[in-house]
């Protein structure tokens, strides 16, 4: 089945998750399956004791509303009440610092990002409780992590009840609510108006590496991650190597191939992979002495190159093959192999901007050379690669 899921977050009004539901699920149709909201300490308890809580006799508000309308059992248990923690894990009563804000904005933003974790599910996120950076930080969150089925809404509740902490739900029967510090004119519950406004979002999910989706990161640096640039980055002494931030691990041989790829894009020499000649003395050749008189790698692994490009040339006079032939198989796996190793850890569409998809087609590397760096000895591996 499909999990069906309202999250709301919350202050000291907890009245929005019952008015969002009764929306959801008595104007659209829309029944989730279970509730979670994010709120603050005292937040929790205040959800806690009035929409959980028995009270003379009577369920609290959210047991009430399933009761009214006839409703499904919807799990909410108080494990679902989600309280804000600081770094350390203590509870949040509000949020006021700017400390607080981070704290807050890392807390929902992980909180988004597991329930998103499961495919099959449906996030609704309601933006219309707690304090104004909470809404945003909830909003954004979906912008990062939602997917195509997720909604972003905020309820919309008629005057004079929209401001009366008495008031849950339009009632299907008449409910007098009487008017807050006795100022005013009681009125009927039944006879409120409730509706939600969706906000459409743009869904980031796609542009973000994939490691983000499945372990917690902090706000700050997620978003970071979401405006980047493409860029390339090679530490030529640890033969590292970093795709739009992210490291890919690629095989020796694939890192000397990109290394190559690279300083021809930086020399500006044109190079079309349809276009064999030249390439077996370049790259077969010199490319490998070069690496070695520069530093980059060393005799043995100078020599292990040679020896392999080698005995492919004695392979190619045994099986008779054009040159171009032996080159290409070659180089095909190898790109594909790289290709794999970007798609590990960044999404296809990023992945796009660096390497061209259709094997032995033109330019592999098509990422712009001013977006290449080479980090030389010496230089600030974690500050470049971030």
């Amino acid at each position: 089945m499909t999990r069906k899921i309202l999250l709301a977050a919350t202050g000291m009004t907890p009245q929005i998750v019952t008015e969002t539901l009764y929306a959801l699920a008595v104007l659209r149709q829309w029944i989730p399956t279970e509730i979670h909201i994010i709120t603050t300490e005292s937040g929790a308890e205040s959800a806690r004791l009035n929409l959980l809580t028995e009270k003379e006799g009577e369920p609290g508000r959210f047991f009430r509303l399933l009761k009214d309308y006839n409703l499904p059992e919807i799990a909410f248990p108080a494990q679902n009440i989600h309280v804000l923690v600081d770094k350390q894990g203590n509870p949040l009563d509000d949020i006021r610092t700017q400390e607080e804000n981070c704290w807050a904005a890392d807390f929902i933003t992980n909180q988004v990002r597991e329930l998103a974790r499961d495919a099959k599910s449906e996030i609704h996120a309601s933006l219309a409780g707690g304090r104004k950076t909470m809404g945003y930080f909830l909003g954004y969150a979906l912008s990062l992590f939602g997917r195509s089925q997720d909604r972003l809404s905020h309820v919309l509740v008629s005057a004079p009840y929209e401001t009366n902490r008495d008031f849950y739900y339009p009632t299907p029967y008449s409910f007098p609510i009487d008017p807050l510090n006795g100022k005013g004119m009681t009125v009927d519950a039944k006879n409120a108006r409730v509706d939600l406004a969706e906000i459409p979002f743009v869904r980031l999910r796609d542009g973000l590496p994939k490691r983000l989706m499945e372990t917690p990161a902090d706000f700050s640096h997620i978003v970071d991650m979401a405006n980047r640039e493409p860029s390339l980055k090679i530490d030529l002494q640890a033969h590292r190597v970093w795709l739009h931030g992210e490291e890919v691990r690629l095989e020796f041989s694939e890192f000397v191939l990109l290394l190559w790829y690279a300083e021809c894009k930086i020399s500006g020499k044109e190079l079309d992979l349809n276009e064999w000649e030249g390439i077996e003395e370049d790259f077969f050749v010199e490319f490998p002495q070069d690496l070695c008189r520069r530093g980059i790698i060393d005799t043995m692994q100078r020599d292990d190159l040679l020896e392999k490009f080698e005995k492919k040339r004695n392979d190619l006079i045994v099986s008779k093959k054009p040159i171009e032939k032996w080159i290409k198989d070659y180089f095909r796996p190898l790109n594909t192999d790289m290709r794999k190793s970007a798609e590990a850890v960044l999404p296809e569409r990023l992945v796009a901007a660096y390497f061209r998809k259709e094997r032995g087609n033109g330019d592999f590397l098509v990422l712009e050379a001013e977006r290449i760096t080479f980090l030389e000895k010496g230089a600030s591996v974690l500050d470049d690669a971030n």
